[in-house]
């Protein structure tokens, strides 16, 4: 009998090492998480205030305001304070997501009803930057199982990327399809000058913007990148059981595609 004796005692110091470390790394991801939550949350009450008292200074509802000047300032306040609560939610919704702590309501949501209504709500802005939007459901789209805010939130989220993201006479697609297998397919796709791999990594990573020639272009428009669009449409859908994939290439423009498996999908 040959018996061979080996002290792991070094690589089992090595192994609770990069355990505790990851360990650690999770706490503090999560921590960091509850922060933005939490400041998130305590910034929404004065935002809305703000946001209530410039609407009715913008409005002259308690008298005219005979400086032009002045009703520039509020006007730019109240579009800078509308920004801001949106990048204010994003960061909240996101959080939640990722901390496994967003509180969905699934229901029966007729989702080609909220796509006609997000679509109707991005119809002026596509217009005064002259991208044309296309729309494409099926006649009698099944109803299906998902919380309904967020699924706004997601349609609103990645429509609006495409419009942003697109040039004077560029085309947006979206569509709304039953496939073979029984799920439900919706593509939100533009011509725009789309991302590299590179770009398309940033672009999914929280507060990143992709670095793209697209950006620089459009750098002193009027539209503002909270960073969180792409990877918080992500986190919603997949928090709805729902599958998110995103193409895109240089100068052929992105194509997002979410997939309502049949487990969520009624049938009549």
């Amino acid at each position: 009998f040959y018996a061979i004796l080996h002290d792991i005692s070094h690589q089992q110091d090595i192994q609770g090492h990069l355990i505790r470390a990851h360990d650690e790394a999770q706490e503090r991801d999560q921590q960091k998480l509850e922060f933005l939550a939490k400041i998130s949350h305590e910034m929404r009450t004065p935002l809305n205030a703000i946001l209530g008292f410039t609407e009715i200074m913008k409005d002259e509802r308690l008298g005219k305001i005979d400086n032009a000047r002045y009703k520039d300032y509020i006007t730019d306040v109240h579009k800078s304070s509308e920004f801001l609560l949106s990048l204010v939610n994003d960061i909240l919704s996101f959080a939640k997501a990722e901390s496994g702590n967003l509180k969905l309501q699934p229901e029966d949501v007729t989702l080609d009803e909220i796509i006609l209504s997000v679509m109707q709500l991005l119809t002026l802005t596509a217009q005064k930057e002259q991208i044309t939007l296309h729309i494409d459901i099926d006649d009698n789209l099944p109803h299906i199982v998902a919380d309904e805010r967020s699924i706004r939130q997601i349609l609103l989220n990645l429509i609006s990327n495409a419009i942003n993201y697109s040039e004077k006479g560029d085309e947006v697609f979206v569509s709304a399809k039953l496939n073979a297998t029984g799920s439900v397919v919706v593509e939100i796709r533009d011509t725009g000058l789309g991302m590299s791999d590179a770009d398309l990594e940033m672009a999914l990573a929280p507060f990143q913007s992709a670095d793209s020639e697209k950006k620089k272009r459009k750098s002193n428009r009027k539209h503002q990148s909270t960073g969180l669009g792409l990877p918080l449409a992500k986190s919603l859908t997949e928090a709805n059981k729902a599958d998110f994939a995103i193409t895109s290439a240089l100068k052929e423009g992105t194509c997002v595609t979410l997939t309502f498996p049949s487990t969520l999908v009624l049938l009549v």
